[in-house]
């Protein structure tokens, strides 16, 4: 199935500013940064006793509209990028991820030499604050992302369903004894005054569609928002390993909570496929299961091939492509995908190449260079250095 539209004008936004410098002006003390900081800010839901206030709530859309005019019109700003991604996330969901890491991948790839803030003498501290507080925000964000859409219900985000195991209520309660259930009251109480849900509410919003519960189609539409996600995320880990070396901030906080949310949403996806199955006509399903037959025939003697001993370094390649693939559809959420396809990546590499790849200390590099004999990105004989 095609993505979705995308949620911002991602064109718009990586077209260099017009003038000398295609990154723009530097906006940070020019008021924008002092108006994206208000319209995010929220006060803290505290008990404010009889002295009533209105508290502010964050203005997410207007967040939007600032940043993304800013970037399209204006400025190219990593911090500025960091706060549209943050609010897309807060209104569009998976789909604001995806297109705000591809917003921010971009702006690695076009703007590097340019963009803000600006690089302090070789020194990438603000650069990378601005990606670490990114990181961090972003795994709040996606924790609140709603994952549930019953009908009539209120719809619950991965946050509530950690809640939702600290408060889990039996289905069934005939068999428990008076002390069993004063114990099960306590802790439905206990969730109500703290304002949390229970296992037994989170259970009924992804209960079968026909019985009021989160839909197949919901959940299956979503992890494949998860997956552009993913890929999104890994582009931009890759293009900040190759910008800032070893003074990357990494992106762990944001790597954890998209592993938590995708690992669920597959198990989700498993138990809803389970529940509200495909409904076949019987003939077409005959009929499938004779293709499917003839097919193998006709593919067993490739089959025999892959399975037989490698013919070649191509050939092992694409078996790790195999793999690769395998482990990203069955489990989304464990990193063997991601480092299979790095291992992939490195054996198409001449060892020149793979050293500037994995070793950022250029003095390192430099003592391994001399110590293997390599010179310039060559090997002793003067050809390329090989894998």
């Amino acid at each position: 199935m095609s993505s979705s539209a995308e949620v911002i004008n991602l064109e718009a936004c990586l077209t260099p500013i017009p003038g000398d410098n295609p990154a723009g002006e530097n906006l940070q003390y020019a008021g924008l940064h002092d108006e994206i900081r208000e319209a995010r800010r929220a006060d803290e839901e505290l008990a404010q006793g009889q002295w009533q206030r209105e508290t502010k709530v964050a203005d997410w859309s207007a967040v939007i509209n600032l940043a993304g005019n800013a970037l399209e019109t204006k400025t190219k700003d990593l911090q500025v990028c960091a706060w549209l991604i943050e609010a897309l996330v807060r209104v569009h969901g998976f789909t604001g991820l995806r297109d705000g890491l591809k917003l921010m991948v971009g702006l690695h790839e076009k703007f590097w030499d340019h963009v803000f803030p600006e690089i302090d003498e070789g020194d990438l501290e603000a650069r990378a604050n601005s990606l670490a507080w990114m990181s961090r925000q972003l795994e709040d964000a996606v924790k609140r992302v709603p994952i549930t859409k019953c009908r009539g219900g209120v719809d619950y985000s991965y946050y509530q369903w950690e809640e939702s195991q600290k408060f889990d209520v039996p289905d069934t309660l005939e068999t428990l004894d008076s002390d069993a259930l004063a114990r099960v009251e306590a802790r439905r109480q206990q969730a109500a005054e703290e304002g949390k849900i229970t296992g037994e509410q989170w259970r009924k919003a992804i209960m079968r569609m026909q019985d009021g519960g989160t839909p197949r189609a919901f959940y299956e539409e979503t992890s494949r928002r998860l997956d552009e996600c993913w890929n999104a995320f890994l582009a931009l880990d890759k293009v900040m390993d190759d910008k800032f070396g070893q003074q990357t901030p990494g992106l762990g906080n944001l790597k954890s909570a998209l592993d938590s949310v995708r690992s669920l949403i597959a198990k989700l996806v498993k138990e809803k496929r389970l529940a509200e199955p495909d409904h076949v006509d019987s003939s077409l399903a005959a009929k499938s299961l004779t293709d499917s037959a003839e097919a193998g025939r006709r593919e067993a003697p490739n089959a025999l091939r892959r399975s037989g001993p490698i013919q070649s370094r191509q050939d092992a390649l694409r078996r790790l492509e195999e793999v690769a693939q395998y482990f990203h559809e069955t489990e989304p959420h464990s990193p063997v995908s991601y480092l299979v396809g790095r291992a992939i990546r490195w054996g198409q590499m001449s060892l020149s190449d793979w050293l500037n790849d994995v070793v950022k200390n250029d003095s390192v590099l430099d003592q391994l260079r001399e110590t293997l004999g390599l010179k310039g990105g060559t090997n002793a004989s003067g050809g390329a250095d090989e894998s």
